[in-house]
């Protein structure tokens, strides 16, 4: 994909936009991800510095890494047991693992020869 860059009269120069990133605050350790929690694991994670119960390591959640995005996604954090959202600090090797070892949820035709490759 390319953006033109509207830099001035006579300016050319083009911006090139990878198909794939991740738009995060991050440093050369650290990424910061957020994700939306009812509030009593809110608070005791608060209190404590950390996540303690009632939060439950064993259920599924979906970190993003975008908080416009987390917000839209928890209904402006209208929706029950979303009504709070947490930034989280986590290390890059943390979130470059699961990167390194997911898959695509749906076909595509970039990735996959065929449909039934998928």
């Amino acid at each position: 994909m390319r953006w033109r860059y509207g830099g001035g009269v006579g300016d050319d120069r083009r911006v090139t936009v990878p198909a794939r990133q991740v738009r995060a605050t991050f440093t050369a350790d650290s990424i910061t991800v957020y994700q939306a929690y009812p509030p009593e694991i809110v608070e005791a994670a608060l209190a404590a510095g950390r996540f303690v119960p009632p939060f439950k390591r064993e259920r599924m959640t979906w970190i993003k890494p975008s908080f416009r995005w987390m917000m839209y996604r928890c209904g402006w954090t209208r929706k029950p047991g979303q009504e709070r959202v947490l930034a989280v600090e986590i290390t890059r090797a943390g979130f470059e693992w699961p990167l390194a070892h997911a898959c695509a949820s749906g076909f595509d035709r970039y990735l996959s020869v065929s449909k039934r490759d998928s």
